[in-house]
């Protein structure tokens, strides 16, 4: 057991994995397998696998260390980091480029291909991202509601019934519509 951890980390429980697993890499792992009960069992459908943090693998960029490690820890067969590296201190993008080829023949995952510059973009995509933005600034009244969550305290409750929502709906036709005059009469005796 890990020390400070109340459970194993994806990556022990990779390292751990049985014999007949051995010819999965770490992300064809999770991609098709669930660890359920201290066993790996296959799923029926393809999983989603997400990588957190996610560093640009733009070549020789402030992150393409940490990229080229996260690829080479995500699609190389191993059982623990010292495999991977041999106890030394070669460089993750060395590592990398040895095992292009295993990283990728694995499915794709959500960092993505390695590329040597940033695409620019052009002015017309950057006013197309601010239109877009602008949009999505605007929020319903219930998504603000919804935010909230159902636990909260509502301050003051002045803006229920004055918003446009509650003013355009016709709640008295709707009562009528749905219950006879001799119901609505006995509202008053509901509990």
């Amino acid at each position: 057991m890990e020390r400070g951890r109340t459970t194993r980390s994806p990556l022990r429980k990779y390292w751990d994995r049985d014999d007949q697993l051995e010819d999965f890499s770490l992300y064809r792992l999770y991609l098709t397998h669930k660890y359920t009960n201290g066993k790996w069992v296959k799923c029926k459908k393809e999983n989603i696998v997400r990588i957190l943090p996610r560093p640009s693998g733009l070549r020789n960029g402030d992150q393409w260390a940490e990229f080229c490690r996260v690829k080479v820890i995500l699609h190389v067969l191993h059982r623990s980091i010292e495999q991977l590296n041999g106890n030394s201190d070669i460089p993750w993008s060395t590592i990398y480029e040895r095992h292009i080829d295993i990283i990728n023949s694995d499915p794709i995952d959500l960092l993505g291909q390695a590329f040597d510059e940033e695409a620019e973009i052009s002015e017309e995509e950057s006013y197309d991202e601010i239109e877009e933005k602008e949009h999505e600034e605007y929020r319903y009244d219930w998504m603000h509601l919804a935010e909230m969550g159902p636990n909260v305290h509502i301050q003051r409750d002045a803006d229920l019934g004055s918003r446009d929502m509650d003013r355009k709906y016709n709640w008295t036709n709707d009562a009528q519509q749905q219950y006879s005059e001799e119901d609505i009469a006995n509202a008053s005796e509901f509990v």
